[in-house]
């Protein structure tokens, strides 16, 4: 994408956020986006006379921030996949829904009393956090910053690569190796009996 100063989704668009609300098309990657909110914007001038405090994400940068998104969101089971800090252990996450939980109830009965209020922010997980940080980002530290993250979260010994044969108890051949959805325990195709061709 650096080099080829072009990026290619493979999809027509990415979604993100608490429920999908957020999306990237190809065709809106191709575009400038602006900084951060809250952020110096390029009419304010620092204090110095020059807009140093501005930024702008550029195309790339861009691109590389839905790439790295879309590497984040082939882990399927975020619960059994990641730890902290992207993943939540089962306090956190029963925290967070008994949270949700009384949002929606204030919700209904402000409704019942007929009072319209504003929409509170959703709860967001660790990981849609993550999600919302990275596809603002304006530079690459930040982009490496955000990788970094993704792959100190993930439970690398979960891995197929790092799973042992329960017969024959060796980790060769990870693409001949069956795993338990169940109990994540592998067995090569080869040592189960009768053989499985594949």
């Amino acid at each position: 994408a650096i080099q080829d100063r072009g990026y290619n989704m493979g999809c027509s668009a990415v979604k993100w956020g608490a429920e999908d609300e957020n999306k990237v098309t190809p065709e809106g990657l191709r575009e400038v986006v602006n900084s951060r909110p809250n952020s110096p914007n390029s009419s304010k001038r620092s204090s110095l006379g020059s807009n140093a405090g501005a930024e702008a994400a550029s195309p790339t940068v861009r691109q590389l921030s839905c790439a790295i998104l879309q590497v984040g969101q082939m882990i399927d089971d975020a619960e059994k996949y990641l730890k902290a800090p992207l993943g939540e252990d089962e306090k956190e996450r029963k925290k967070r829904q008994r949270e949700e939980e009384k949002r929606k109830k204030e919700r209904e009965a402000e409704e019942e009393e007929g009072i319209i209020c504003e929409d509170k922010e959703a709860i967001l997980t660790p990981l849609q956090r993550w999600q919302h940080s990275l596809m603002q980002c304006t530079n690459y530290g930040q982009l490496f910053l955000h990788l970094t993250t993704l792959d100190n979260s993930v439970v690398w010994s979960k891995s197929i690569m790092n799973t042992k044969c329960r017969i024959c108890r060796r980790k060769t051949d990870p693409d001949k190796m069956l795993l338990c959805d169940g109990c994540d325990r592998g067995h090569h195709i080869y040592c189960l009996k009768p053989k499985l061709k594949s």
